[in-house]
């Protein structure tokens, strides 16, 4: 169809099609009257990130809390874990237990407005069971608490400003007041849950470490011991070159697996078993294992006072470099431990009650109705057109009825 005749067709109902067009744009007004407005708060959180404090020797690596940056963690991963952070149930929780953040009665007034706000509640509510009944075939009371608590969920939001360590928490609430208090109380409760998660980690490895530090100093003064009193006991034995570097070997062995078991430690409280490093560190740790049993077998192929006196002389050298190596993780522990209780985590910019709701925007309504109202009257125009087979021309005539027209009648149009 071409478009000069469209044109005319839609000229030809004008004033229907504008009466159409018109009608939406104001039902679309008039229903967000009906709809809640929501007003929207937003706070300002720094995570700014820290460089590990290590001791010459051990990597060195940058974090944001506790998450590893240039690892195989992207600053993405972190970005989205802040996010399920802010939004969990945990955070939601303690936001509903500090704030009170219900309506209240409903108004018992009996001015317009009053009457409007009781009437939207009934009808939500009535709408809310009839969809119940749809879906599950029968009225189920619902928990106010639970409901306040999932309410509080879906306000919240996180995300990074412009590709920085700074994150915006914001909320779409009913009130501004309420839109401001929750925003307030999910950022105190983001920090404090960070705080609480990065140093109670660092202490549980502090405590670990410990642990393990003080068995290893008490099996070091057994078999120093133990070797004196061999050596003062047996002091016609020695050691041929070969033997004390097959001794010297394991020693350095057991060191590297130790080593490796205190990495694996620390990386299993951050990554799944199915981690690809985790995975080839695990490989390397058991290949280690495997190596330092068979040079242990070689010495035990060797004279008893021997091969007691190498054993002894090996566990002292492995249990001694474990020490070390013990004593030198459990120092990183503790600046990590002391580092972490004073994060640089805080709250720049908190949140103020909005003067004006960012939802709904009536014009937006307006013209979104407008828009789809004129598109569905074209579309409705040009069907009906095409559905009526009334003659509207002369050449019309002419063409359908093969006889030429001889005299028209004209006709008088009252609109």
């Amino acid at each position: 169809m071409e478009i000069f005749k469209v044109v005319q067709v839609i000229k030809k109902h004008l004033l229907p099609f504008s009466i159409f067009c018109i009608s939406a744009a104001i039902s679309a007004v008039l229903i967000t009257y009906a709809i809640t407005e929501k007003y929207e708060a937003s706070s300002l959180v720094l995570v700014r990130p820290q460089k590990d404090i290590t001791f010459p020797g051990l990597q060195k690596r940058k974090n944001v809390v506790a998450f590893p940056l240039g690892t195989n963690i992207p600053l993405a991963a972190t970005n989205k874990t802040f996010e399920e952070l802010i939004t969990s149930w945990t955070i939601a929780q303690k936001i509903s237990e500090h704030l009170d953040l219900k309506d209240g009665p409903l108004p018992a007034g009996d001015s317009l407005k009053e009457q409007w706000m009781r009437l939207k509640s009934q009808i939500k509510a009535q709408l809310l069971q009839v969809w119940d009944l749809v879906r599950f075939g029968r009225i189920i009371e619902s928990d106010s608490k639970k409901n306040d608590i999932d309410e509080i969920q879906k306000s919240l939001s996180m995300k990074p400003t412009k590709d920085s360590y700074v994150f915006e928490i914001s909320s779409l609430w009913k009130t501004p007041e309420g839109a401001a208090a929750i925003v307030n109380a999910a950022s105190a409760e983001f920090v404090n849950l960070l705080v609480d998660i990065t140093s109670s980690e660092a202490s549980h490895t502090r405590k670990l470490l410990e642990r393990r530090l003080r068995s290893t100093a008490a099996s070091l003064l057994s078999y120093r011991t133990q070797l004196k009193d061999f050596k003062e006991d047996n002091k016609s034995v020695s050691f041929s070159a070969e033997l004390k570097e097959k001794i010297k070997v394991i020693s350095k062995l057991e060191s590297d697996l130790e080593e490796l078991n205190a990495k694996l430690a620390g990386l299993s409280k951050k990554f799944s078993r199915e981690n690809p490093k985790i995975q080839e560190m695990t490989g390397e740790r058991n290949q280690l294992a495997i190596n330092i049993r068979q040079r242990k077998k070689e010495l035990e192929r060797m004279p008893f006072k021997e091969s007691k006196l190498a054993n002894l002389e090996l566990l002292v050298g492995v249990t001694e470099t474990t020490y070390k190596v013990l004593n030198k993780e459990y120092e990183q522990s503790r600046i990590q431990e002391i580092k972490r209780s004073n994060l640089d985590i805080r709250i720049i910019t908190p949140a103020f009650a909005p003067e004006r709701p960012v939802k709904p925007i009536k014009i937006l309504y307006a013209a979104a109705a407008f828009f789809m109202a004129f598109l569905l009257g074209i579309l409705l125009i040009l069907f009906s057109e095409s559905m009526d087979e009334t003659l509207d021309n002369i050449k019309e005539i002419e063409k359908t009825l093969d006889l030429p027209v001889i005299a028209t009648l004209p006709l008088r149009r009252f609109f």
